[in-house]
């Protein structure tokens, strides 16, 4: 086209006889033709990038978390520790030999009945009974406890006779471990009328642990919920102290020190250390390294299960308008995209015919 245009050009003036004009009008229409805007930008060609670069993991690679990495290993003995109920009874002293000793139904079938007097362990682990100094019972089993008593009240003083003593010893009550389970993923249908659910759980001692809190709460996160479950741990202050980082960090390194928004560090921000994020699927090639100490809940413990609401996909044109949401545990390929909105997938939708 630039061609036929000088060549106009040339035509124009040559028949008119004023050949002197035509050498700057040819130069300033080349020139032109160099004014439209386009110009290269210096970049790194696709083909030339590192292949762990482009790399994306594939969620069909990707496996289910081993349900033995979600709970903690259940002890052989039971062991004692504050916040258990035993029931105590000694003959003489803690009882008399005109009543029999009382005897406690457990709430549930996972125990059998408890006989004795409802005596609680206290914060220091010890148990308080008449007479003799507390006794400690912190880590041992019902056998050990028994002997204790049993030794404090024959040594060093003999407040009953070795042989004759009729001292019982049994768990009328775990102690129990409170946590919170916040689920985002429950309720409503195709994002109408969503919500949430909270439970406020008491986890018995080991099985205190975040299988069972799940499992009491709803079992696993259904496929509207992420891959991941989070536990926030700690106080107050560590949340505030957090929030004030994370703010700092995103108002004074992000928007005042990036000269071109397009070269700021766009990595996620690390999780506070009061946070541990628990994945349910993985790549076997990078398998999660988190501990048992990891899963095990304590007393006041946040578990948090975050919905799916932001992975979704935006159709419009032929398929028509519409947001709809990706595959959890699947990758989607633009096959799969157009059968999910609903689209035509014969000539109708391809323009051709």
């Amino acid at each position: 086209m630039l061609k036929s245009s000088v060549t106009e050009i040339q035509h124009e003036f040559l028949s008119k006889g004023k050949a002197k004009f035509a050498l700057p009008l040819i130069v300033l229409a080349m020139a032109s033709t160099a004014l439209t805007g386009c110009q290269t930008i210096n970049a790194i060609p696709v083909n030339r990038v590192p292949g762990e670069i482009l790399a994306v993991e594939r969620k069909d690679d990707f496996v289910d978390i081993s349900m033995l990495r979600l709970r903690q290993d259940p002890p052989e003995v039971y062991l004692l520790g504050p916040g258990d109920v035993l029931g105590v009874y000694i003959k003489g002293i803690l009882g008399n030999d005109e009543e029999l000793p009382p005897v406690h139904f457990p709430e549930d079938s996972n125990r059998p009945p408890a006989i004795g007097y409802p005596v609680p362990i206290r914060e220091d682990g010890t148990l308080a009974l008449p007479i003799v100094d507390p006794i400690n019972v912190e880590g041992k089993s019902l056998v050990e406890a028994t002997t204790a008593v049993r030794d404090a009240f024959t040594y060093p003083r003999e407040l009953i006779k070795p042989g004759e003593e009729q001292i019982i010893v049994t768990l009328i009550q775990q102690r129990k471990i409170r946590v919170q389970v916040i689920r985002e993923e429950s309720g409503g249908k195709d994002g109408v009328n969503k919500r949430g659910t909270g439970h406020v759980v008491d986890l018995p001692a080991y099985e205190n642990d975040l299988l069972h809190a799940l499992n009491a709460t709803g079992g696993m996160p259904g496929t509207d919920a992420r891959n991941e479950v989070m536990i926030y741990r700690g106080m107050y202050d560590q949340g505030k102290n957090a929030d004030v980082i994370l703010d700092e960090l995103c108002s004074s390194h992000c928007q005042d020190q990036c000269v071109d928004p397009c070269f700021c560090d766009e990595r996620p921000v690390p999780d506070p250390p009061y946070v541990t994020r628990i994945p349910l699927r993985y790549n076997p090639a990078n398998p999660p390294t988190f501990t048992k100490d990891d899963i095990i809940l304590n007393e006041g413990d946040i578990v948090i299960i975050r919905s799916r609401d932001a992975e979704t996909f935006i159709t419009a044109g032929v398929l028509g308008g519409g947001e709809h949401q990706l595959p959890r545990d699947k990758d989607l390929d633009i096959i799969g995209a157009i059968a999910i909105a609903g689209g035509p997938l014969g000539s109708a939708g391809t323009g051709v015919g």
